[in-house]
């Protein structure tokens, strides 16, 4: 699957980009990217951009050979809520 969002100044922002573990390696994220970035053309969007995870060496690679370059990148953090020390409420 792969999700598209538009802002006003002709933007995509493509994310979301899945492939089943069985059908990776055939080449289908890339027929994706391509035919996504084809239509996106075609409906007079100017500027396609997307975000990876860091260190997704392989979605690295395959939006670089559709011409993505990076612009800036960032870290993701998480906590399982069984880890937050004592104490830590959620009240509103």
């Amino acid at each position: 699957k792969i999700h598209v969002r538009y802002d006003d100044n002709h933007t995509a922002f493509i994310h979301d980009l899945c492939i089943l573990p069985e059908h990776r390696g055939k080449r289908h994220a890339l027929a994706m990217i391509l035919k996504t970035m084809q239509m996106l053309r075609q409906e007079g969007q100017k500027i396609f951009t997307l975000d990876v995870e860091c260190d997704n060496e392989g979605a690295l690679k395959l939006y670089e050979m559709c011409g993505f370059k990076k612009i800036s990148a960032y870290d993701f953090r998480r906590v399982l809520i069984s880890n937050l020390p004592k104490g830590i409420s959620f009240s509103r």
